[in-house]
């Protein structure tokens, strides 16, 4: 069998370096073509005929395929300026061809002469110069070199004519049309910008505002005069949307510092320094009635926390209560001063009193009870639980999901505001209501 084997092997071109390993097995074989060591299987030379390694094989499919792409390959050439001066090596080897343009012969890629590309050094500037005849380029081309002439293809530092900028070009780059980076990028802004500008007027003008100076950025305040005549400054990238365009136009005007003192006025108060310009910025009052310094700002104030005539009298003694209902799960802080009916009326409602704190003034009791709603509201992200409808009597805001923060945990964020207003005419007395509680 090994002789019969070997027999076959070379009938077919192979010289066996090994006795017979097997059918399948690899068997280390010169190959008859080109001589080169290989190692096929003697199956499949016995049932396919494999008369040549994987190289050859290769070789002959590549050649192949460039006899039956000779001829376009010719025909591109021929029709880009080139006479072919040997046989068609392939579509990214350079191919040794007379170039009619310069006489010159050269070896271009097809792959590049089908892209377009010039692919003879004579035509395209990258045949190799001498150092002054490139500097000589340079100049011509708004360039100073400032040092020798590194090569074609290496950065080149040099300094702009036009913008003075220190660029570092390549010398081919140039000899193709290249220019300035800084001068390039500083017209791709100028003509980003004159765009911009242009749009913006364009849209400034939709909205009744005609521009009276240049673009100064979408976000900064633009000088403009509006339909109704008024020369107000908006915010480009609100006022194309239709937002802040005129607010003497949109029903909320700005307030003068004469209308924001006579509002101080009307609601009790006397301004202890001017107005601030802005009815959200705080401003020092005095109250005409008690004489109390608040400082608020003017939007949203309403009068004197001591001499409203609703709520806790600020002046008079008060306590802060903790309740808990049951069946709603709900806990409510509040103050109410002493001898009113507000905790029997919540008694009522179902409402078990747990714990109140007495001051002999409604202002520390008031005090107290915002600094617990702060904490429970920003600092523990705990939301109001109860709507104004399940509040008859109202104080919805005032209560919490019994879940999220128990009674007990809220009288401890009271005492604790308690200690740090630390009011020398707090008198504590706590009073502990129904035990009917979850």
């Amino acid at each position: 069998m090994a002789a019969k084997a070997e027999q076959l092997m070379r009938d077919h071109g192979w010289c066996p370096l090994v006795p017979y390993p097997g059918a399948l097995e690899p068997w280390p074989c010169l190959c008859g073509v080109c001589g080169r060591q290989a190692e096929p299987a003697f199956a499949k030379v016995q049932e396919r005929g494999q008369d040549r390694c994987g190289s050859c094989a290769k070789a002959e499919l590549s050649a192949r395929y460039l006899a039956a792409e000779a001829g376009r390959a010719t025909v591109d050439l021929v029709q880009a300026g080139w006479e072919p001066l040997a046989a068609y090596p392939g579509v990214h080897q350079g191919w040794k061809a007379l170039h009619g343009a310069c006489g010159q012969v050269r070896y271009p890629r097809l792959a590049e002469i089908r892209a377009g590309e010039v692919c003879c050094s004579g035509c395209n500037g990258s045949v190799r110069v001498s150092g002054e005849e490139a500097v000589e380029f340079m100049q011509s081309a708004g360039f100073d070199p400032l040092e020798s002439y590194p090569g074609s293809q290496v950065p080149w530092t040099c300094k702009c004519f036009l913008c003075g900028a220190i660029v570092k070009p390549r010398y081919t780059t140039v000899r193709r049309g290249g220019g300035c980076a800084e001068c390039a990028r500083v017209g791709r802004q100028t003509t980003r910008r004159t765009n911009f500008s242009v749009q913006a007027v364009a849209e400034m003008r939709a909205v009744g505002l005609e521009p009276m100076e240049p673009c100064p950025g979408t976000l900064a305040r633009w000088k403009c005069r509006h339909a109704c005549g008024r020369v107000v400054f908006p915010v480009h990238h609100l006022a194309k949307y239709g937002r802040g365009v005129c607010r003497q136009c949109s029903g909320n005007p700005l307030v003068e510092p004469h209308e924001a003192e006579a509002k101080a006025r009307v609601l009790g108060f006397k301004p202890l320094e001017p107005y601030p310009g802005r009815i959200t910025a705080a401003w020092r009052l005095q109250c005409l009635t008690c004489g109390l310094d608040v400082e608020k700002p003017l939007q949203g104030a309403g009068g004197c926390r001591r001499c409203r005539p609703f709520g806790a009298n600020h002046c008079l003694p008060a306590f802060v209560y903790v309740m808990h209902h049951s069946h709603m799960n709900a806990v409510k802080i509040g103050i109410t001063n002493i001898g009113t009916t507000r905790l029997a009326d919540h008694r009522r409602d179902g409402w078990s009193i747990i714990k109140t704190q007495h001051f002999m003034f409604g202002s520390d009791a008031y005090d107290v009870e915002q600094a617990v709603l702060y904490r429970m509201r920003n600092e523990l992200g705990i939301p109001p639980y109860l709507t104004a409808d399940q509040m008859r009597r109202g104080g919805a805001t005032e209560t919490a999901d019994a879940d999220l923060i128990s009674p007990l945990s809220v009288w401890g964020l009271v005492c604790r505001a308690r200690d740090e207003i630390n009011s020398d005419t707090a008198r504590f007395a706590v009073e502990v209501g129904s035990t009917d509680r979850t």
